[in-house]
């Protein structure tokens, strides 16, 4: 009887390990059984944006989940289009990507036909949760936005350059700085500056002792560059207002000469390049975040 005991736990430990009732593979089945059955009662809406907020949310963190723990192929068998029309958008965008990497190593102009396939490819979303939300036709609602949405607090709102600039480093990209002295990558505001102090003014400086210059970031969003006496000023939450007039209160992929400023006087010339500008609530504050590359020449 032991004998026998003992044989049938090792077979019930074999199948749970690498059978049909393997943990891995229920776990899989039951999240993809549940991001079906979301799918088939949110598309009983004639507009899904206005579907449950919970349900919009639920979906994109079943997406998400499916997407970074099992890959892809989970969410074939759910919906076969959508993947197979993402992937071929990926494909496209690669090649699209790699033609336009020849064009500029050869020293070659861009043809119409690239800029316009191009512009046209980065429309759609660079990650598959992300792209079937908007098919399905509804934005995605991470964990961090739902629970503002939830809490009927203002959304944050975030701005990119189409074509990466701002970034220092990005493939393929020589960065022109003859008109300019110095340069620096700099990344401003955030949450881990508001939350340091709510009475703060001040939320950032960087010092560049060599260059004896210093960045000031504010709590009212004006970027401050200070040479000595030289002083010149970057009110950034007006810069942020023109983007929304244009762009409207979204997040969204913007021209990257939409994300450029530049700001002079008689001592001193600045221009900073923008890779990302955003508007995020923290608690009842507000901040303007941004990165970007600062670029800045001596007039005097």
């Amino acid at each position: 009887r032991i004998k026998w005991i003992f044989i049938s736990l090792s077979l019930l430990i074999a199948i749970t390990q690498f059978g049909p009732f393997n943990a891995y593979i229920v776990s899989k089945n039951a999240q993809m059984q549940r991001l079906q059955n979301m799918i088939t009662e949110i598309k009983t809406y004639k507009d899904t944006a206005k579907a449950p907020l919970k349900l919009r949310y639920e979906i994109s963190d079943a997406l998400w989940y499916l997407d970074r723990r099992y890959r892809g192929d989970s969410l074939s068998s759910i919906l076969p289009r959508m993947t197979k029309e993402f992937d071929k958008i990926k494909a496209r965008r690669e090649a699209n990507r790699k033609t336009i990497e020849k064009q500029r190593e050869e020293d070659k102009v861009l043809t119409s036909e690239m800029k316009k396939e191009k512009e046209e490819l980065y429309k759609y979303a660079s990650a598959l949760p992300y792209y079937i939300t908007n098919e399905l036709g509804f934005e995605f609602i991470n964990r961090w936005k739902y629970q503002r949405m939830k809490e009927g607090k203002q959304q944050d709102i975030r701005f990119s350059s189409k074509d990466k600039r701002g970034y220092i480093g990005s493939k393929n990209k020589m960065i022109d700085v003859r008109e300019y002295d110095y340069i620096a990558h700099i990344n401003m505001g955030g949450y881990r500056y508001v939350k340091r102090s709510k009475e703060a003014v001040q939320l950032e400086q960087r010092d560049f002792s060599e260059q004896n210059m210093t960045l000031i970031y504010t709590k009212n969003h004006q970027l401050s560059i200070l040479k000595n006496d030289i002083n010149i000023t970057i009110k950034m939450e007006d810069f942020f207002k023109k983007l929304v007039d244009k762009y409207g209160k979204k997040t969204k992929d913007v021209e990257a000469q939409d994300l450029i400023i530049k700001k002079q006087n008689d001592n001193i010339k600045v221009k900073l390049e923008i890779g990302n500008i955003s508007e995020e609530f923290f608690d009842d504050n507000k901040t303007i975040e941004f990165m970007g590359i600062l670029f800045v020449k001596e007039l005097r």
